[in-house]
């Protein structure tokens, strides 16, 4: 496979977060005119700018400079053991941007909680959880449930056939 250009990682990452080269200016602290020229492939940014780059919007740099290698960086247990010793988590739940506003209130609201209250959310969750999926098989077969009639595996059948036909609920 060709190795693709720094010029044309940068093109998709502004695209994937959908932002401008402005945006990329202001969030890295790189000018605006070497974002322009790294762009239309007339420099190509060095190390450091690569790193700010990365560092700004979570990326491997690598992918930055056209390896074949995952856009996003993977996160260890080394590294997540090391956010919570350096008690950085509110720093990197802030600075993900698949997060919405409520989902990030979330997790830095979990963070907060002392450890037996933690234990309380997290078994609250799980018994939610569970109650969902319990709700979702009841819905699911709501159709069968006719007492004046002997409903035959056919029947049945048919009815979860409708159920999953996104076409009949249009």
């Amino acid at each position: 496979m060709e190795r693709k250009n720094c010029a044309e990682r940068l093109k998709e990452l502004l695209e994937y977060f959908g932002i401008k080269q402005n945006d990329l200016s202001k969030r890295t602290g790189i000018p605006k005119s070497a974002i322009s020229m790294y762009i239309k492939g007339e420099r190509v940014p060095k190390q450091n700018r690569i790193s700010d780059i990365a560092d700004a919007y979570n990326i491997n740099e690598a992918w930055l400079m056209g390896f074949d290698v995952p856009m996003k960086r993977q996160i260890s247990d080394r590294d997540i053991g090391n956010a919570f010793a350096n008690d950085n988590l509110f720093d990197i739940i802030d600075n993900i941007p698949a997060l919405s506003p409520h989902e990030k209130s979330h997790f830095t609201n979990y963070l907060q909680l002392l450890e037996i209250n933690r234990k309380k959310a997290d078994n609250y969750v799980e018994q939610l959880l569970s109650i969902q999926e319990m709700d979702k098989a009841l819905e699911l077969n709501a159709a069968h449930a006719r007492t004046d009639i002997e409903v035959t595996e056919e029947m049945k059948k048919h009815d979860d056939d409708i159920m999953n036909d996104d076409s009949e609920w249009e």
